[in-house]
């Protein structure tokens, strides 16, 4: 379960001025491949800075400045082989 979480123009943002205490991002996110056989494939769904981030408050206020906005309750994001045939 995340806190501070971001997401801006398709890329999710984890802000922790501690980046140590945040998973590391291959284990919190995928790019929802399938499946495929081989050290290739197997990289090729390691999720890239172009997915997902650990950045610091600091950073967050540069990039977000006043812009951010809250989203109460809880939220999920699924990104999937099978959810990506639904579309």
């Amino acid at each position: 379960m995340f806190d501070k979480l971001y997401l801006l123009k398709g890329v999710l943002y984890v802000v922790s001025d501690h980046p140590s205490s945040v998973p590391d991002v291959q284990f919190i996110y995928s790019k929802a491949l399938f499946i495929g056989e081989g050290r290739e494939a197997e990289l090729s769904r390691l999720p890239t800075q172009k997915e997902i981030r650990v950045i610091s408050t600091r950073e967050a206020k540069k990039l977000f400045g006043r812009g951010a906005q809250i989203i109460d309750g809880v939220s999920v994001r699924c990104i999937s082989p099978c959810s990506l045939a639904f579309r």
